[in-house]
């Protein structure tokens, strides 16, 4: 129950952070997006694609190609992505 919950509570989910700001956002159709994340923060194409090459390295994103404007199509592993999640919360307490 606590995954399915945990799940639908972040069907949109943090992605990418760096020093603690959220770059990037994956929702429910592995999509993508860093539009209107963070206010004021442009992210280069070669930062996105550091950053999802190094979850790649991980084993949350399985692969990745980028689509029109900011959006990046993912296949993203559920379940690591998962255990990332349950992983910071115990880690953050909440």
């Amino acid at each position: 129950m606590r995954r399915a919950s945990t799940y639908v509570r972040y069907a949109k989910c943090p992605l990418l952070t760096t020093h603690g700001r959220v770059l990037a956002y994956v929702d429910d159709q592995d999509a993508v997006t860093t539009q209107g994340v963070a206010e004021h923060l442009w992210l280069q194409e070669t930062t996105v694609r550091r950053a999802l090459s190094e979850l790649k390295a991980e084993g949350l994103v399985t692969s990745y190609r980028m689509g029109k404007g900011s959006w990046w199509r993912l296949s993203v592993s559920r379940e690591r992505m998962l255990e990332r999640i349950l992983t910071d919360e115990a880690v953050s307490g909440n």
